[in-house]
C-alpha cells in the first residue's frame, strides 16, 4: 500500500475548494443544506463570507460562517422565502478564495392540479395486479367528480378510459384516492374497483377532468413519450411502483416506509417524468380511507 503524505508550514491558510451541492433545490418556504469544505483542517477557526443573490424576495443566508478549528468545514442552510420562484445564487468566500452555487425554488403545483401519484403497471400478483393513486397536493380541497383516468399505448395515437370516478368526490388537502383491480395488492382500501389494463412494458396515463381538461399525465418504459418531459426510462419491480417525489431530492429510500419523505406528499411535478418519480421496490398504494399527508 502506498499514501501520499503534504507538508505544511505552520502559517499555510486553508483554502475553500467547495460549496456542495454545485446545484440545490428546495420548495417555497423551505431550508436547504449548503456544506463548506476546505483542502485541509483549518489550523485555526475560520470565518467564510455568504451572500445571497437576489438579496431580496428570495430568501436568507447566514453573512458568515464560522469552520472550527481543526475541522474540514461547515454547513450552513439557505432559507427559501415563502413566494420565492426561479433561481438565486449563492456566493461563499473564504480569503482570496470564492465558491458559488445555484439554487432553485421550485415552483408548487398550480390550482387544480390533482395529479398521478403512485401507479402500479403489473405485481406480483400478475399483469392484473394494477392501481393508480391520485393526490392532491394543494391547500383547498379540489371536486373530482367525472374525472377520467384514461391510458394508450406506447405507440398509440388514441387515449382508451379506464376509470370514471363518481358524482360527489371530492379530495381533501394532502388527500388521495385508489382505483385498483380486484386482485391489486396494497393494504389500502380500495376507492374504485375495476380492470385497468395497463401494458407493462410501455405506455402512457393521464387524467383529465370534467371538462376533457389534461391535469397531469405519465410516460413509462419503452420509447413513450410526453409533453410532460421526458419519460420514466423502465419499468418497476414486480412488486413495485412508479411513485411522483415529495421534492426533488426524494429518492426511492426517502419515500419509503421509515424514510424521510415517507409522509411529505407527492406534490413535485417539474412536467418532467424521469425527474418527478422514483421505482419503488415496495408499492404503497393510500386511498381515500388513509390519512391525509401533514
Amino acid at each position: 500500500r502506498t499514501a501520499t503524505v503534504r507538508v505544511i508550514s505552520a502559517t499555510q491558510p486553508a483554502r475553500l475548494v467547495s460549496v456542495s451541492p454545485a446545484m440545490a433545490t428546495g420548495a417555497p418556504g423551505a431550508n436547504v443544506r449548503l456544506s463548506i469544505g476546505l483542502d485541509f483542517p483549518a489550523p485555526t477557526a475560520l470565518t467564510a463570507n455568504v451572500a445571497l443573490s437576489p438579496a431580496m424576495g428570495f430568501g436568507t443566508v447566514p453573512t458568515s460562517v464560522t469552520i472550527p478549528q481543526d475541522t474540514m468545514g461547515a454547513s450552513f442552510d439557505v432559507t427559501l422565502a415563502g413566494t420565492a420562484m426561479g433561481m438565486g445564487t449563492v456566493t461563499v468566500t473564504l480569503g482570496a478564495d470564492t465558491r458559488m452555487v445555484l439554487v432553485t425554488a421550485a415552483i408548487a403545483p398550480t390550482a387544480g392540479s390533482v395529479v398521478i401519484s403512485e401507479f402500479a403497471v403489473a405485481g406480483a400478483g400478475g399483469a392484473s395486479d394494477e392501481f393508480i393513486e391520485l393526490y392532491n397536493p394543494l391547500t383547498q380541497a379540489v371536486d373530482v367528480s367525472g374525472w377520467r383516468v384514461q391510458y394508450k399505448s406506447e405507440t398509440g395515437a388514441s387515449w382508451s378510459t379506464k376509470a370514471t370516478l363518481a358524482a360527489n368526490v371530492s379530495l381533501p388537502p394532502g388527500g388521495y384516492y385508489l382505483i385498483g383491480t380486484a386482485t391489486s395488492q396494497g393494504t389500502a382500501a380500495k376507492d374504485l374497483t375495476l380492470a385497468l389494463d395497463f401494458a407493462g412494458a410501455a405506455g402512457h396515463v393521464r387524467l383529465i377532468d370534467n371538462r376533457d381538461v389534461e391535469q397531469d399525465k405519465v410516460g413509462y418504459g419503452g420509447m413513450a413519450n410526453s409533453p410532460e418531459g421526458m419519460r420514466i426510462p423502465t419499468v418497476h419491480g414486480s412488486g413495485g411502483s412508479f411513485e411522483r417525489k415529495a421534492s426533488a431530492g426524494s429518492t426511492a429510500t426517502s419515500m419509503a416506509a421509515g424514510g424521510a419523505d415517507e409522509r411529505a406528499g407527492n406534490g413535485h411535478d417539474t412536467n418532467d417524468n424521469a425527474a418527478d418519480f422514483v421505482l419503488r421496490q415496495a408499492r404503497d398504494p393510500q386511498g381515500s380511507s388513509s390519512p391525509t399527508e401533514p
